[in-house]
């Protein structure tokens, strides 16, 4: 196991993730060249802008890498480093004339001088090992699993792996060279450059205090305090978001950047679709907010649909060759008529929906306010400051309408009510809303330069002062990565065990000693498979139509499931901890969990291992004497009837 755990981490961390940073600006620039304005004042977004292109160009070259076959080997790091050596040659100038690349100090210090310390001490839960359920299950375990087989997979088993997947992809190529620590880093880099985006964007329309205190409201929202602890692509959504109004802005602002402007746009408009199903929400979005800049020009709106679609449409067609539906799992029904299929789809958009959110009109009116402090509710939560945003965003409305704007001033508001109409009728999980939190809070805080400059004080301390109560639990977690990463006397296998829980390390570790190197493990009840050092399937029924769904009507046809499928063990997960399991299909589970026991009693299955919760049982083909295998394999003395523990007592 330590050995396993050496290859997750081994690489030369972070110099992929800091390499990509300049790599991808420099991709960048073949979609925008800064007007003269920004290359004689120094602006930093600018740079943000191509890094963001750039990045969405990084994608599909991620694509092209693992279809190819080219990701194992020595191309990726040679790729990064070319393009960042021709970026960083870019720089030269600002450095022989004032020691500054773009956007640096000593411009903006009171910024700086706040910020490089907090996003020092925020960035501890990304350098240390990652610990989330999702990176466990789908944003880590798919790539890694990738990684192992060369190939950028559809996987019966994982239907995680049919998404779009162009972040996991990219994370696939951050793992080659910083291991499993780099994902998670770019997700830092991705908040804290939205942090600054937002600050320069207000300061310079509202002044530096409104400034600060919209980048503190976003930072200590809880929501980005979660994202800068787990690995999900919202951020890289909201960067998109973030781009197209910055590329809108700066092509507005001059006719400089018209002729390479409809090719930006497609890639921020198929890059942000390629990145999950939720991102053709996104997508939408900033062909709304485009819309003053296409309306009138024809030409330029076919190019941009055209790159958008020739961006997006390599990540759809993945899974729309692999299964027949590009939208694998979602919408079976629409594209298939296995049975299997439309199972397996029917439970994730049950676990999309049946957990968290309202319903009704009553919750359609509600849910604002709620996010505000209602995390159970909405799998997280915005903060009180979320309150002074959504009032600033109907004073602005009711101010257009009191003086009889017409409907093209309502964009920001129509943008916005996108966003929240999409993600109420789809998945109400909280983090889904976030580049809707990034836009609300820049539309909000730009206005506040209509303030008078008492008034905008007086805004910007409340703002600051709403965001101080939810951040105790956030900065206790980093501080404790801290100690970690600061402490010789805890271990790696110590902090992982703390943050998984009980159970799913010690099977890992458990399998890497008494399983043979080329086993087959399938996996039932529990969906995390990052740590185990074998080939590792789920099987949980209805989760993936690869096995078991439905489930077999009795222990003998599952006995025939499991030997035609290679199987040689079973590893069995009861832990109480498990996001994705659903109430309604729990029945299915015990069904399941009968034949199991079953088997156990027959001497089918021998379990060799139990603890915390977890089972592993040897797949035996054929056993004379059920009685002793059953009663003398087991690693521990547990009493027998702990395997048949029903699927409610979990």
């Amino acid at each position: 196991m330590n050995d396993y755990l050496t290859f997750l981490t081994s690489g030369i961390f972070p110099c992929g993730t800091l390499l990509l940073l300049p790599a991808a600006a420099g991709l960048g620039r073949l979609l925008y060249s800064p007007p003269a304005t920004e290359e004689k004042n120094g602006s930093g977004r600018g740079f943000l802008l191509r890094f963001v292109l750039g990045l969405n160009l990084f994608y599909l070259i991620s694509l092209i890498l693992g279809v190819s076959g080219l990701m194992t080997g020595p191309l990726p790091g040679l790729l990064l480093f070319g393009t960042a050596a021709v970026e960083l040659w870019h720089w030269l100038p600002w450095w022989r004339r004032n020691g500054n690349p773009p956007g640096a100090p000593p411009r903006h210090v009171i910024f700086w001088l706040l910020f490089i310390p907090a996003a020092l001490f925020l960035a501890a839960p990304a350098i240390t090992f990652p610990l989330g359920w999702d990176a466990h299950t789908y944003h880590l375990a798919l790539p890694c699993r990738w990684h192992r087989d060369g190939f950028p997979a559809i996987y019966g088993d994982l239907p995680y792996s049919g998404f779009p997947g162009a972040a996991e992809l990219l994370y696939w190529l951050l793992f080659r060279i910083d291991g499993i620590r780099g994902p998670g880093l770019l997700g830092w880099t991705a908040v804290m450059v939205t942090t600054f985006w937002l600050y320069d964007r207000i300061r310079s329309q509202a002044g530096t205090g409104t400034g600060l205190a919209a980048a503190v409201a976003f930072l200590a929202a809880p929501v980005t305090m979660m994202l800068l602890r787990e690995t999900y692509v919202e951020p890289l959504l909201a960067l998109n978001v973030l781009a197209a109004v910055e590329l809108n802005a700066a092509a507005t602002a001059t006719t400089g950047n018209r002729r390479h402007y409809p090719l930006a746009l497609g890639v921020l408009i198929g890059g942000a679709a390629a990145l999950k199903l939720n991102g053709l929400l996104c997508g939408f979005a900033i062909v709304m907010w485009s819309g003053p800049q296409l309306i009138s020009r024809r030409r330029q709106t076919a190019v941009a649909a055209a790159t958008a679609m020739a961006v997006m449409l390599p990540f759809y067609l993945r899974p729309w060759l692999a299964t027949g539906n590009p939208l694998f799992p979602f919408f079976a029904t629409w594209f298939s008529s296995a049975t299997a299929l439309r199972y397996c789809s029917q439970y994730h958009y049950a676990m999309a929906t049946a957990k968290f959110g309202v319903t009704g009109s009553g919750g359609l009116l509600a849910a604002p306010l709620l996010l505000a402090w209602a995390g159970n509710i909405f799998d997280g939560s915005y903060g009180w400051q979320l309150l002074l945003f959504l009032a600033g965003a109907f004073a602005i409305a009711g101010r257009k309408i009191v003086r009889h704007r017409p409907p093209a001033a309502f964009l920001a508001e129509a943008v916005l009510l996108l966003f929240y109409l999409g993600w109420f009728v789809t998945a109400q999980q909280a983090r889904f809303l976030f580049p809707a939190f990034v836009l609300l809070i820049l539309h909000v805080g730009k206005a506040g330069r209509r303030l008078t400059p008492r008034r905008r004080a007086w805004a910007a301390l409340i703002c600051g002062l709403l965001s101080l109560p939810q951040l105790p639990p956030p900065l206790e977690h980093s501080w404790k990565c801290w100690q970690y990463l600061g402490s010789k006397q805890i271990g790696l296998k110590d902090f992982i065990y703390t943050g998984t829980g009980p159970g799913y390390l010690t099977a890992a570790d458990t399998m890497a000693r008494i399983t043979p190197p080329d086993a087959k493990i399938l996996l039932l009840f529990d969906h995390r498979t990052l740590l185990y050092p074998r080939r590792v399937e789920l099987g949980t029924p209805f989760f993936q139509p690869q096995l078991l769904t439905p489930p077999p009507p009795d222990a003998s046809t599952l006995q025939r499931e499991l030997a035609t499928n290679g199987f040689t063990h079973l590893l069995l997960g009861l832990s109480p901890y498990h996001p994705d399991r659903l109430a309604q299909y729990a029945a299915a589970e015990q069904t399941v969990a009968e034949e199991i026991a079953q088997l156990a009693q027959s001497g089918r299955l021998q379990p060799i291992w139990q603890d915390e919760g977890f089972v592993l049982f040897r797949i035996v083909p054929s056993v004379p004497d059920r009685r002793s295998s059953c009663r003398h394999a087991v690693s521990n003395d547990r009493p027998e009837r702990k395997f048949y523990l029903r699927m409610g007592d979990r």
